[in-house]
């Protein structure tokens, strides 16, 4: 994230809250400026801490508090995989946090939205053999694309990721216990 101020900024600020007075020269260079230069790189550390802070609040956002998060929401589990990038954790901990709990469509829908993915389920009825049995439809448009906003520089390099396992995992946790779930992949 870039700085919102700079050091010279929060220097000259600083400079201004000393009292006037030819014992407190505060032209560059002096030794009260020189001085306090080296203060106010510790005055920009916190700023930006405090605004990371807010950014941690949100789960969508989180980075430094994106453990918590997932710590309160029994994350990381087996679903997320090995070294899943860290947007990939975040739409996680959303897709946990945001569970409103069911069992329909739009419910399964939604909530692959929040893990990243576009799907469609389709229902299968007239048949005793798929009774309990429904197909989520990933299409290849499905997949999750690196995005400047949300990805880092630490994530794999791929620009664009089709691990479902999240997905698959997520939805076998969810399911109605009594259905089988059909996976298919266009």
């Amino acid at each position: 994230m870039a700085q919102a101020y700079s050091l010279a900024d929060y220097l000259a600020a600083f400079l201004k809250l000393l009292p006037r007075g030819r014992i407190w020269p505060k032209f560059p260079g002096s030794g009260i400026s020189n001085t306090f230069a080296g203060f106010v790189a510790s005055f920009q550390r916190l700023d930006a801490a405090a605004i990371f802070t807010l950014q941690d609040c949100f789960p969508q956002t989180a980075v430094g508090m994106l453990p918590e998060w997932e710590q309160a929401l029994g994350l990381p589990d087996p679903c997320a995989g090995v070294a899943p990038t860290i947007q990939q954790r975040q739409n996680q901990v959303v897709a946990r946090f945001a569970n409103a709990a069911g069992q329909s469509v739009p419910f399964f829908e939604a909530y692959a939205a929040q893990l990243g993915f576009l799907i469609s389920i389709t229902e299968f009825t007239g048949s005793d053999t798929l009774a309990n049995t429904w197909q989520v439809n990933v299409p290849a448009s499905g997949a999750v694309f690196f995005t400047a906003d949300q990805s880092f520089p630490e994530d794999p390099v791929d620009l664009v990721s089709t691990d479902s396992a999240v997905l698959q995992c997520e939805f076998e946790r969810l399911k109605p216990a009594q259905t089988t779930i059909q996976w298919n992949w266009t």
